[in-house]
């Protein structure tokens, strides 16, 4: 369960640090107050997209941490230890995302920095969050269909689906192109085994490219560079008299003698020692150019030949000299997918068989399952609506079969919720439901009835009381406070009918002193609770509406302890 939550500087909160119970937890507040603004921190700790905007203004950084209990979340400690995050005993974990102004955040899981996937996959153990825009999102059909998924834990079928719709596609689509390349005719094979032959004969390495241009350009000068080199071998023979080497020599060995006269005479010696070691190697430098070098015509016409043939290539294939042995591997690839593209088109055909009966096999499973969630989960949810104001209302699941040739990653049906609101009316699809508030009171329903099996102990629900009202909003109390007693719950609403029922009372305020907005966040005691309900029934606290306040609370406590 949570058991605190810490912000600082986050949208107009600029320090708050709040302890929670178990139970069913109410937040409520004025219109504008920032009643949300606590979910939106414990969103953004559940790894959701952050941007400049949530940090207070005048702030370099938003600070959110939460720490959870641990206790009988046997998953959640096995998840930590095996990615080397748990700390201690792993009785309680912490989570903590900071985002700067300009933009960047980082989160840490017991205070080791992770990244942000690992974060969110972490706090949707931990974490469901219900926003009050959850139930125009579930008109959509696919997102009814995750609906059934999730109640059904069909994760393991599901993924067993699409990783062989993923291989069927794939043969499919490997199918599809040898087909091309096996219609194309042999003329299209012999040229292109042709031009593969033609790169063949070549040696069209880079390092082995590299070489031959060098060995062109130093054939090609061959005569210059034989006179240059043997000047400068003539000017630096270390036999000659006034060669280079003999006369440095000589000099360094004349000042040495004197070096007792004046020392700076030793150092320009070394000095002089040092160049005629360099001198001498440049010249054995030299000595091998000139080994290297000679007049060789019939080799120069060679190199030339082979170079302008790789340059004739490369026109012709419209590619740098440098692709060119790209280009022949990748004819090579094309030669051969054609040569053998028969002989893999049956392979691929007995692979696709193998597939599809993979997907089918998998497919028939998911469908099991969800044929058998949907009649539960329907029963489970019409009961409540019942409860919702909606008595006589029929709610069941209608699939609808795919193309058997559709190896749908989503397995071999679709389907959606099909409702009637009032008895003796025909079912509709969910999506066409009338009223804003059936369809509040049935998306609430189906909520309740899919939450019983989940495995996340903390959830938050941000108004999804929108569109009730009276006797509903108490049964809707009720139903939040009995999912309270399995999970830990918060719940953001503006009914006072839904407010009564909470085990635990935080009060959102706004004050603006002329220059900052800033909201704050109260933990009420039962005092403090009436004068809320009160304000939330009349609008302003009166003694009559503290008194229905009084009555309201009285009768729920009394509820709740039969």
């Amino acid at each position: 369960m949570l058991t605190t939550l810490s912000i600082r500087d986050f949208a107009i909160i600029s320090a708050l640090d709040l302890r929670f119970s178990d139970g069913l937890t109410v937040v409520t507040g004025e219109t504008g107050a920032g009643k949300s603004i606590v979910l939106d921190a414990l969103t953004m700790l559940a790894g959701a997209r952050a941007d400049a905007g949530v940090v207070r203004a005048g702030a370099e950084r938003a600070e959110l941490s939460a720490e959870f209990a641990l206790a009988g979340s046997k998953h959640i400690r096995r998840w930590l230890k095996d990615a080397e995050l748990d700390e201690g005993e792993g009785s309680t974990v912490q989570l903590r995302r900071v985002v700067r102004a300009e933009g960047s955040s980082k989160a840490w899981i017991n205070g080791r920095a992770v990244p942000l996937t690992q974060l969110r996959e972490l706090a949707e153990q931990l974490i469901e969050i219900h926003g009050q825009h959850d139930s125009m999102m579930l008109q959509e059909p696919a997102r009814q269909l995750d609906v059934l998924d999730h109640f059904a834990a069909s994760a393991v079928e599901l993924a067993a689906v699409k990783d062989a719709a993923t291989t069927v596609k794939a043969i499919a689509q490997e199918t599809a192109e040898l087909k091309k390349l096996s219609g194309t005719g042999t003329e299209l094979l012999e040229l292109l085994s042709q031009q593969l032959a033609e790169l063949g004969k070549l040696r069209l390495a880079p390092e082995h490219l590299a070489e031959l241009d060098s060995k062109q350009r130093k054939l090609a000068n061959a005569e210059a560079l034989i006179t240059a080199v043997e000047h400068a071998l003539q000017r630096l023979d270390r036999d000659a008299p006034q060669g280079v080497v003999r006369v440095l020599t000589q000099v360094q060995i004349d000042l040495r003698k004197y070096g007792a006269v004046d020392a700076k005479l030793i150092e320009a010696a070394a000095l002089i020692e040092s160049a005629a070691i360099e001198v001498d190697e440049a010249l054995s430098l030299v000595e091998d150019v000139r080994s290297d070098l000679a007049l060789d015509p019939k080799q120069l016409a060679q190199v030339e030949a082979e170079l302008t043939k790789v340059h004739e290539l490369a026109r012709k294939h419209r590619v740098p000299v440098a692709q060119l042995a790209e280009k022949s591997a990748e004819l090579k690839v094309r030669v051969a997918q054609m040569s053998g593209a028969d002989e893999r088109l049956v392979a691929l055909a007995l692979a696709r068989q193998s597939a599809e009966t993979a997907w089918k096999k998998a497919a028939e499973s998911l469908s099991a399952k969800r044929q058998l969630a949907a009649k539960k989960l329907s029963r489970a949810a019409e009961a409540l609506i019942q409860q919702l104001g909606m008595a006589g209302g029929k709610l069941n699941f209608e699939f609808n079969a795919r193309a058997a040739t559709d190896f749908s990653a989503l397995g071999a049906e679709s389907g959606e919720f099909v409702v009637c609101a009032n008895p003796g009316q025909l079912l509709k699809p969910l999506r066409k439901t009338a009223s804003g508030g059936e369809l509040s009171r049935l998306s609430l329903a189906l909520k309740v009835s899919s939450l019983t099996k989940a495995n996340v102990p903390v959830l938050l629900f941000d108004e999804v009381d929108a569109g009730i009202g009276g006797a509903v909003a108490d049964t809707v109390g009720q139903l939040l406070a009995k999912l309270g007693r399995a999970h830990q719950v918060l719940v953001v609403t503006h009914l006072a009918q839904v407010a009564a029922h909470g085990d635990q009372h935080c009060q959102v305020s706004k004050t603006n002193d002329g220059l900052q907005t800033q909201s704050s966040v109260h933990l009420l005691d039962e005092n403090q609770r009436i004068d809320e309900l009160a304000r939330m029934l009349g609008g302003q606290v009166t003694p009559s509406t503290r008194a229905a306040a009084a009555e309201l609370r009285a009768r729920v406590q009394g509820t709740q302890k039969t």
